[in-house]
């Protein structure tokens, strides 16, 4: 969940207080992130999109975090002005173009702050253990 921190402490976005909906396939990754996140003073609700409600709860997050594998799947009616979404999801459309949950070209003048897919999270991921390598040897060189 290391990125994810990243991302946020990034955008220099107040947490505090602020709601934040992890929609995710799994059990697994939306409990474990949402403790996680629950570090950052967030409210924290989870969904799936098998829950009769979860586009209220994607309404109220102020930070939507995707993982559901559904190209473009989330829409500008699903989700809350000026707010940050970080799409997790990979996957292909009809034109097995590589995309993410969100559908860029549709919620981009409501969103404030969104990682694109490709290019957003995945690389992000690749630095961020790039950058763990270099500390594990500079720690075992003592430098």
């Amino acid at each position: 969940f290391g990125v994810i921190a990243k991302i946020i402490a990034s955008t220099n976005f107040e947490t505090a207080g602020k709601t934040a909906c992890v929609l995710a396939k799994a059990d697994i990754f939306t409990n474990q992130l949402a403790d996680f996140l629950k570090t950052f003073k967030l409210n924290v609700i989870t969904a799936k999109t098998e829950d009769k409600n979860w586009i209220d709860k994607t309404r109220l997050a102020d930070i939507l975090i995707t993982a559901v594998g559904q190209p473009e799947f989330i829409r500008t009616e699903m989700i809350k002005k000026d707010s940050l979404i970080i799409d997790i999801g990979i996957s292909q459309n009809s034109l097995h173009e590589t995309v993410g949950d969100v559908d860029l070209q549709d919620v981009q003048t409501k969103v404030g702050l969104i990682t694109p897919v490709p290019g957003g999270v995945g690389p992000m991921t690749v630095a961020l253990a790039l950058h763990n390598v270099l500390q594990c040897y500079l720690k075992k060189l003592k430098v």
